[in-house]
């Protein structure tokens, strides 16, 4: 077979079906196969083909895994000489499929080939570019690169002094069409599945081109590109995810100054961005104008800032705030003040520990996931605990008395993500310490079906896991422990329910891993008098909580402390989590409840 051609799908029915009409008319004079990757769509773009297309094949996967893992699941059942990877806001014009593979052909060197490519309007696309440096950063974020379009210094990040109407071997190529043969594939590897979207293939040819490969623009076939119909339903989320997918190129294939200083590049340039167009949009108001793009516009760079200064990402759209509720940048900017309060005082708390040398501490950190891209941080983190801290299981943390020679520590999981099954778990292993899972047994091997308003929300595009994993890592001696039936807000639940999600939840765990169930965390950390009352009687001995504590400060056993992590946070502040000092910041948030939360 010629080409084997591969589409990653997520909610583009219509266009999906254009794009592979368009193939079949326009390719006839070479062998091809057409694989349909769908990342878990909702729009029956799945039924769809299986009506229309039956000879298309079709991988439905369970979760959105992202282009590059998308494509490398087509990749794996394909059976051409060549790859063609294609978007699905694609459209095949010129026979340009099998023109394309008929110049491959004569270029034996040539890993991967882009052809010409053009928008509706009949404009020309950018498809070319040279890889991520320094130097292109600061030109683009400079304007530099806009202003000097003919430079060959200032403008090469994107080829803007090239017409594209030549030949030419380029850097990288855009992925929404690109033809790669296959024993190039099968010296280099499939695409890095770190990045999730964004950089991916650039990441491909950068290791294509070490590997001796050429990378040909070819402007002897044409397509035309609808563009980012995909990206602009989570238009927000992708924005970062592309300065994230950036940074990601920047770690993996430059030294750790040029990474830190292209961070640093990004951040400033988000903040200035945000805080310039939120100025326009003050003065568009003063004058009557309409401020929506360039609210629009400041939102996006300040989620970018965000996620540069503290690593947090915004939620899926079905998971952000109504326009109602939206968050504002003002509010935000007093949220990044009280962060920055919090840590100083659990700094200074926790030099003052250290002066009246107190190690007599229990305390209990709690992750969510531990995704593929946050394997490297949480090992950092679970090396440092093993390393300096005295880890034992939860039901041990909670049978000492506390008052021995130094700090026992607890590490907790919530949610019961399969991520921390495949990824959190080895890990723990592989240093030998002990972990404790609070599973939401209504969600089992399902996606989680909770709606959370919170900066980690993104985090319930994973799965639960199911029965037969938590009956495995039980016996590993991995605790399982209950986090309700259906993960409820248990302070605005109806008494039966609140009976029902208490009671089903610990007698299911119980009969699941063979012996008593007697500890629960509160979802969203969300608990009252009522339901500690219910917890008892349900036969819960201990309860967990969100608060700030340590376990000796704790107010009850139904009211035990303990202080979120998450793989990406920076060390220090991880130190000082762990060392329990951001239990002073429990007081600061009483005060912040007392005046502003009446």
């Amino acid at each position: 077979m010629d080409v084997s051609v591969i589409i990653v799908n997520w909610n583009t029915k219509e266009l999906l079906r254009s794009c592979i009409e368009s193939i079949y008319k326009e390719t006839c004079n070479c062998t091809f196969e057409i694989i349909v990757v769908d990342n878990n769509s909702s729009d029956d773009s799945v039924e769809m083909i299986q009506a229309e297309f039956p000879q298309v094949k079709l991988i439905a996967n369970e979760t959105n895994m992202g282009f590059a893992g998308g494509n490398n699941k087509g990749i794996n059942i394909a059976k051409g000489r060549y790859i063609l990877v294609l978007n699905s806001d694609i459209i095949i014009c010129d026979q340009a499929i099998e023109k394309t593979v008929k110049y491959a052909d004569r270029k034996p060197r040539a890993g991967m080939i882009s052809c010409h490519v053009v928008n509706l309007n009949g404009r020309i696309a950018m498809t070319t570019f040279s890889f991520p440096c320094l130097w292109n950063l600061f030109c683009r974020f400079s304007g530099l690169a806009s202003t000097f379009r003919n430079s060959r210094i200032f403008g090469r990040d994107i080829y803007l002094w090239w017409d594209r109407k030549s030949e030419r071997n380029v850097d990288s190529v855009s992925g929404s069409f690109i033809l790669v043969r296959r024993e190039a594939i099968d010296q280099v590897g499939l695409m890095d599945e770190d990045y999730f979207l964004y950089y991916e293939e650039t990441d491909w040819c950068y290791r294509f081109g070490k590997a001796g490969w050429e990378i040909i623009f070819w402007p002897g076939a044409k397509i035309i590109h609808i563009g980012d119909q995909s990206s602009k339903q989570e238009e927000l989320k992708m924005f970062v995810q592309f300065h994230k997918s950036l940074l990601i190129f920047f770690k993996k294939h430059h030294s750790l100054t040029s990474y830190f200083t292209a961070r640093t590049m990004v951040t400033i340039n988000s903040g200035l961005r945000a805080m310039f167009a939120m100025a326009m949009a003050g003065l568009k108001k003063v004058f009557g104008g309409s401020t929506g793009s360039k609210q629009v516009l400041a939102k996006k760079y300040w989620w970018v800032f965000k996620y540069c200064i503290l690593g947090i990402e915004p939620p899926h759209k079905s998971h952000q705030y109504s326009a109602k509720n939206t968050i504002s940048i003002s509010f935000k900017l007093k949220r990044m003040l009280i962060d920055g309060m919090e840590f100083f005082l659990a700094a200074s708390y926790a030099i003052a520990l250290i002066l009246m040398r107190r190690k007599k501490q229990r305390v209990i950190i709690y992750y969510h996931g531990v995704k593929k891209n946050e394997i490297h941080g949480f090992e950092k983190q679970i090396s440092y605990l093993a390393n300096h801290c005295r880890v034992v299981g939860l039901t041990e943390l909670m049978r000492m008395s506390g008052d021995g020679s130094e700090k026992s520590l607890a590490i907790t999981f919530d949610d019961g993500f399969k991520s921390v099954a495949e990824n959190g778990w080895s890990i723990l292993k592989k240093y030998k310490l002990k972990g404790a899972m609070f599973t939401p047994v209504g969600n089992l091997g399902q996606p989680p079906r909770w709606n959370i308003e919170a900066p980690w929300a993104y985090d319930c595009d994973e799965f639960v896991i199911n029965e037969q994993t938590v009956s495995e890592l039980d016996s590993q001696g991995f605790e399982i422990h209950s986090h309700t039936v259906s993960h409820a807000d248990l302070t605005d639940t109806e008494p039966e329910q609140l009976k029902t999600e208490l009671t089903e939840s610990r007698q299911r765990l119980e009969q699941i891993v063979g012996h008593k169930v007697s500890t629960i965390s509160y979802p969203l950390g969300r608990y009252n008098k009522n339901v500690i009352g219910q917890a008892k009687q349900a036969g819960y001995r201990y309860g967990f909580t969100v608060d700030p504590y340590t376990v000796d400060d704790s107010p009850s056993e139904m009211e035990i402390g303990r202080f979120v992590v998450d793989p990406n946070m920076n060390m220090l502040k991880f130190r000082l989590k762990v060392s329990g000092a951001y239990q002073v910041t429990s007081h600061l948030r009483k005060l912040k409840t007392r005046f502003f939360h009446k």
